[in-house]
């Protein structure tokens, strides 16, 4: 019965990893171009926990890639090599104050010798479907501890490089689907019946407009994100659903979009229901029907969440700025007095008495008093 057992859970496990995996490449992270927005947070991890080392990595079945990565020169490690490798599966923080006292990093390379990382902090990054795809973490040089405050902080960092993961996955689903409304678009007319149906249960709002601006069709998803019917709107244009000004803008990016033959991407700031604003990424593109009409497409998904995710990070780098403005102040200020540093004054004077001591010249020579 063990042996059963055990064999039962290897087969899970694989089953897991593969799955994984899966996840993993459908994403299109791995071995992907830098950046900004892995970058910051990458930035804000080093900085938050005071380490010369931080990245944000993905893990496939033999490789640990670097996405972003500071104090670093290798862009991958082998995963049996890395201490990453430790914290892909864990839900909770790994978190090793000594790595070379512990024994599951032994036959890691980058622990030992001097210049080798003593020190680590990380934690498992997942993608919607909750499959572990890499993992945030910063390293320091000497042997060190973190505090509660600066493990909570990699954590919610860790939650910013989830919303960037989803993101992208919903991207991928959203071109997936661009690409099939594209093949189905030759045969709109005469299948319309079966293309509102797809439409309709879509997880995206889609809506088609004819040269002239009006809509022509808009799915379930739509109408229900701006409270209407699936009637309301046929047949308008941009000037009688939209304020003004932004009909005006609505029409100019609908008209260069008419103008070119791929997928062009805008982000759009839209009034919502209750005088609130919803944010989409939309994607655009032209076609032309089976009798030489032309028409625009446009598949958006909605990002107000994570634009408010956005805007909590932009609020942990004010903090962050806001930190380093009163460390700055407290380097040249005495906190009791609020007068010039005095231990400052006392290491710069050392400084200067060493130099003539070195020299044997006096100090005034040297530019001190």
């Amino acid at each position: 019965m063990p042996a059963i057992r055990g064999s039962q859970a290897a087969l899970t496990q694989q089953l897991f990893e593969t799955a994984r995996l899966r996840a993993l490449h459908a994403t299109g992270l791995l071995d992907s171009e830098p950046e900004e927005a892995f970058d910051d947070i990458r930035r804000l991890a080093a900085r938050m926990l005071q380490t010369p080392i931080a990245a944000v990595s993905f893990i496939d079945d033999a490789r640990v890639w670097l996405k972003s990565a500071e104090g670093v020169t290798c862009a991958s490690t082998p995963r049996k090599e890395s201490i990453c490798h430790y914290t892909l599966l864990q839900r909770t923080p790994l978190v090793v104050s000594d790595l070379t006292a512990d024994e599951r990093f032994d036959n890691i390379p980058s622990i030992h010798g001097e210049s080798g990382i003593k020190s680590y902090a990380g934690v498992s990054v997942r993608d919607v479907n909750g499959y572990p795809l890499g993992t945030l973490c910063v390293m320091d040089l000497v042997i060190r501890s973190f505090t509660e405050d600066q493990i909570e902080i990699l954590k919610m960092l860790g939650r910013q490089v989830e919303v960037q993961i989803a993101l992208r996955q919903r991207i991928v689903q959203v071109e997936e689907l661009a690409r099939t409304a594209d093949a189905l678009a030759n045969d709109l007319l005469s299948s319309n019946e079966r293309f509102c149906a797809f439409m309709d249960h879509s997880p995206v709002a889609a809506y088609i407009k004819d040269q002239d601006g009006r809509m022509r069709f808009y799915n379930r998803k739509l109408a229900e994100t701006f409270c209407i019917t699936q009637h309301d709107w046929l047949g308008k244009s941009d000037h009688e659903i939209w304020p003004s000004g932004l009909a005006d803008e609505y029409r100019a990016t609908d008209l260069a979009v008419l103008a070119q033959t791929g997928v062009v991407e805008v982000e759009e700031r839209t009034p919502g229901p209750n005088g609130s604003h919803l944010y989409c990424k939309a994607y655009k593109f032209p076609f032309t029907d089976a009798n030489g009409q032309r028409f625009l497409a446009c598949i958006a998904i909605d990002v107000t969440r994570e634009k408010c995710r956005e805007a909590e990070l932009d609020t942990v780098k004010e903090e962050l700025a806001a930190t380093s403005a009163e460390l700055r102040r407290m380097t040249v200020t005495d906190p009791l007095t609020g007068l010039p540093n005095r231990r400052g004054f006392s290491r710069w004077l050392d400084q200067c008495v060493s130099s003539a001591s070195r020299s044997k010249r006096p100090l005034r020579h040297l530019g001190c008093p």
